[in-house]
């Protein structure tokens, strides 16, 4: 769970693991799919590498989160890009 009183601005997570959010929080781009609502906030699950901005005005909450590919090994700088499909 991450909210407001999380002392980290920046939190580290692998694809498959679930996020709770404040219920009014907005995340940037399509890393995490949204998969229902508990009574402290918002679940969602980590879909893709990459990094991502989440806030809520309602409740002054911000923060990133770094999503890795479940199981990552290689050079730590690295855990958190985007596959290369190319």
């Amino acid at each position: 769970m991450i909210d407001e009183l999380t002392k980290f601005n920046t939190t580290d997570t692998e694809v498959g693991n679930y996020l709770i959010l404040p219920k009014d929080t907005v995340c940037e781009g399509d890393h995490l799919t949204y998969c229902g609502e508990v009574p402290h906030g918002r679940i969602f699950q980590a879909n893709q590498p990459g990094i991502i901005r989440n806030y809520s005005a309602g409740v002054d909450f911000g923060c990133f989160v770094r999503i890795q590919n479940a199981h990552y090994a290689g050079l730590a700088e690295n855990r958190h890009l985007e596959d290369d499909l190319d």
